[in-house]
């Protein structure tokens, strides 16, 4: 059977794995989703308050065994659940990189064809746009947001080290020293006016004689 691109729905389920229609109910159609996903059946009675008991019990009302879901159409259910979400997954994504392939290569023959026709203001806007472009197979694209990180230094006599992410615009690490911190957690503040009514600027000496507060 096909599975791409397919709206997975408990009769799609149905009859993949073989069970009548009307089989599968909705408390048994948010476990197998669940599972699909990844999360534990411990985790799914939990949310609902229930015992795992009682899902096995649910299970066997779906393939009338008597395994709960460790029966083997139970398991069927939830890796056609999978497949046709990752198969569909897949799909999206490789369609939408066919377009964006097809839109470029349009514009590279418009391009191409019009040659010494296409004005300057046309072609100054065309290169723009294609130097804005992600290139994934040259590792561009989404990184996250900036963010700050600050650790210790290991032997570093009380150091400290930061590094800041930017996101695409990649990343700054800097090192303080023990006698720039406690400047910096202590700032020195001058509070000094020129000695001149006329405010030319202070000498070499003036400036050396200036005393912080």
């Amino acid at each position: 059977m096909n599975q791409l691109a397919k709206y997975v729905t408990p009769g799609l389920v149905e009859k993949s794995v073989g069970l009548p229609a009307g089989a599968i109910d909705s408390f048994a159609w948010l476990l197998m989703n669940e599972m699909a996903k990844g999360v534990a059946p411990q985790a799914v009675a939990k949310v609902l308050e229930v015992d795992v008991a009682e899902l096995d019990l649910l299970a066997d009302s779906v393939t009338g065994g008597d395994t709960g879901i460790n029966h083997d159409t139970w398991k069927a259910c939830v890796i056609t659940i999978r497949s046709i979400s990752l198969a569909n997954n897949q799909v999206i994504g490789q369609g939408w990189d066919a377009l964006e392939a097809m839109a470029v290569n349009r514009i590279a023959n418009l391009v191409s064809d019009a040659s010494d026709r296409l004005s300057i203001k046309d072609a100054v806007a065309i290169a723009a746009l294609a130097n804005k472009a992600v290139r994934r197979d040259a590792g561009e694209g989404n990184r996250g947001g900036a963010n700050l990180s600050i650790h210790a230094r290991p032997g570093g006599g009380g150091e400290m080290a930061f590094e800041v992410q930017g996101g695409n615009l990649g990343s700054i690490r800097m090192s303080l020293s023990t006698r720039v911190q406690a400047q910096l957690e202590q700032p020195r503040v001058i509070d000094a006016e020129p000695k001149q009514a006329d405010r030319r600027m202070l000498t070499i000496e003036e400036i050396r004689n200036v005393k912080p507060e």
